[in-house]
């Protein structure tokens, strides 16, 4: 299911201490930063939106806390990014192009290896039905846009054991 991706994503470099950087080679796959976390231990999160706005903004709150931010423009790229590099949590968006957040959730949760990541729900929607879709999706939390700094740190804290 997810081999036709294996190729997207080429390392860069490897270096002591620093977990591997890579460079874009297609659209929508990038690791924009890896630094150790105080304990040694890298944290790796990816985020899933098509909006470049709030893939930066989640790199500028997280960035700082040396936590590795993987970004990912849509499910298709997620799924790539989930099986080259699998992440620690998943922020993803619902509504994006060629396979959205609903869905792609979905074929995360329904592969054996993968099913264990945390998937946090992110949308502009706050309705009943978009959190329950949500949920019977798989996903584990629902944040709504605009993101904060403390969401953002909570839902982090609450689906990861990691002090940050």
């Amino acid at each position: 299911m997810y081999r036709r991706c294996s190729d997207t994503v080429a390392p860069d470099r490897q270096a002591a201490g620093l977990a591997m950087v890579f460079r874009r080679s297609k659209p929508g796959l990038l690791l924009v930063s890896s630094l150790p976390l105080q304990s040694g231990i890298t944290l790796r999160v990816l985020v899933v939106d098509d909006s470049k706005t709030v893939r930066s903004a989640v790199q500028r709150i997280l960035h700082p806390r040396g936590i590795s931010v993987l970004t990912a423009v849509d499910g298709i790229a997620a799924l790539c990014v989930v099986e080259r590099q699998p992440p620690d949590i998943i922020f993803m968006d619902l509504m994006m192009p060629r396979l959205d957040g609903y869905q792609c959730c979905r074929l995360i949760k329904r592969h054996e290896k993968y099913r264990n990541i945390p998937v946090v729900m992110l949308s502009s929607k706050d309705s009943v039905f978009d959190r329950a879709r949500g949920r019977l999706a798989g996903s584990e939390h629902y944040l709504r846009k605009p993101i904060t700094q403390d969401s953002l740190l909570a839902a982090i804290s609450a689906h990861v054991e990691l002090s940050l």
